[in-house]
């Protein structure tokens, strides 16, 4: 599932509508409209009742806003809050010293 995707559904969500979803992510209705049928798609339910002077929620598209809110913060805090952590010690089988050379190496 394509993050955007999950950000434009929020986005429109909490907007009312995809035209104004769209201008709060800086797309055009067609790129949001796009990244909503192909969420919808993936997931096999309609999220959004659409209609002419906006778009409803669906029940199912309640609870996938949420979900979605809720993942797409934790994807951001993790992203800047968690350490980069680095382990270059060799392991032995794997690669670094101490490993045995396949079979297929061997003379």
């Amino acid at each position: 599932m394509d993050p955007e995707d999950l950000q434009t559904f929020v986005a429109v969500a909490d907007a009312g509508g995809v035209s104004p979803g769209a201008r709060r992510l800086g797309v055009s209705k067609s790129i949001g409209s796009r990244r909503l049928f192909r969420l919808e798609e993936q997931l096999g339910v309609q999220l959004l009742a659409r209609a002419t002077r906006g778009a409803a929620l669906t029940e199912a598209g309640v609870t996938f806003r949420d979900h979605s809110a809720r993942g797409l913060r934790r994807n951001r805090t993790g992203a800047r809050g968690a350490p980069v952590v680095r382990d270059d010690t060799p392991r032995p089988g794997i690669g670094g010293v101490g490993s045995m050379p396949f079979a297929s190496q061997r003379h």
